[in-house]
């Protein structure tokens, strides 16, 4: 048995981050462990594995370990036996060999573990290879990509999303000072199947070349405890309240910079005849040390002005109390809403 790692795409912030699988052998077309799950019946391949070499899974066969509280002086007793009645005996040299017939193993359709695995239509197959897309590290490997037209698709539309929230204005750059650099994060996003069903493209900042005292000054931003979530579950459950998880699409971006930091134009869009001038952030961007802070600070003064109050016990806890009770809990990006009924969630 194994604990494979569940990739980020494939799971929320609080569901466990690997799954029990049963190891079936090694993928010959990619770097990882051919793992079968056997309450999906569906095979899967993953790199970061941790196993599990006293678990086979039945409890019946599994290993024990009576051999090791034996005594040492039980294990002598047996050894010096096994010595007598071996004695005058010729003791065979040659190397044992298995008598059990190799076959290469069939990877499409049945496979060696077809009794215990349901057979896989070959068009289904797909869905599993899926995972195994390429995904660019630049620009320039996007638009070379065998999928470069939705790659790119996927950066116009990042594009745009900066432009519509007004992330930057090109001005030239000041004397002494220094614009930093930036990435392009590509990405495929999968269902919960493992097929393919969006290509994702980011603008990250390159943060690390940011310099204390000029770009950035404070980086803390709180999240919610566990604890805290555990007990306003509980609390929902106990007075019958609507429970509501929901995520804010580009969260960072609404966070404004109080720092005057400066970035070059992304590759790819660089305006013809403004090629020397560089982005003004006015918006926090991903990858900034200061984003999350920015955002939970917009957050929270969004909340306040429509009436919640911060919970003393937990910074990350809003409540609002007028006809009815609200209570949102902040965890960076994900919200966790509670009220009494839901036209009091969506009115809030």
């Amino acid at each position: 048995m194994a604990f494979a790692h569940v990739p980020d795409s494939k799971r929320q912030k609080l569901d466990k981050k690997a799954e029990r699988l049963r190891f079936v052998g090694y993928c010959r077309t990619s770097k990882g462990y051919r793992l079968l799950d056997e309450i999906k019946r569906k095979m899967v391949i993953r790199r970061d594995v941790e196993f599990n070499e006293n678990d086979f899974g039945d409890k019946d066969e599994m290993m024990t370990t009576k051999s090791q509280d034996q005594t040492t002086e039980d294990v002598k007793e047996e050894t010096v036996e096994f010595e007598e009645e071996k004695v005058g005996e010729e003791v065979s040299t040659e190397p044992r060999t298995s008598g059990r017939t190799r076959k290469a193993p069939v990877r499409y359709g049945y496979d060696e573990y077809a009794e215990t695995a349901s057979p896989v239509h070959p068009a289904r197959h797909g869905a599993y290879n899926a995972c195994e897309i390429e995904e660019p590290s630049s620009m320039s490997e996007a638009k070379e990509n065998q999928h470069s037209k939705e790659w790119m698709a996927a950066a116009d539309s990042e594009y745009n999303s900066l432009m519509e929230n007004k992330t930057w204005r090109l001005v030239q750059l000041p004397p002494g000072r220094t614009a930093i650099g930036y990435r392009w994060v590509f990405r495929a996003k999968h269902d919960s199947d493992g097929r393919v069903n969006r290509f994702k493209a980011r603008l990250v900042a390159k943060g690390y070349a940011q310099k204390y005292g000029i770009d950035y000054d404070e980086t803390f931003s709180p999240v919610v405890r566990f604890s805290s979530i555990r007990t306003l579950l509980a609390f929902a459950v106990q007075n019958n309240m609507v429970i509501h998880q929901m995520d804010v699409v580009t969260a960072f971006l609404n966070g404004r910079l109080d720092e005057d930091i400066y970035m070059r134009q992304p590759e790819g869009y660089v305006q013809s005849g403004k090629e020397h001038l560089v982005c003004k952030l006015e918006k926090s961007l991903y990858g900034l040390k200061q984003s999350p802070r920015c955002w939970n600070r917009a957050l929270q003064e969004k909340l306040e002005k429509l009436g919640f109050t911060k919970v003393s016990a937990d910074p990350c806890v809003y409540a609002k109390k007028e006809d009815t009770l609200i209570i949102i809990a902040v965890h960076v990006d994900d919200l966790i809403i509670l009220a009494e009924n839901v036209q009091e969630m969506e009115m809030s």
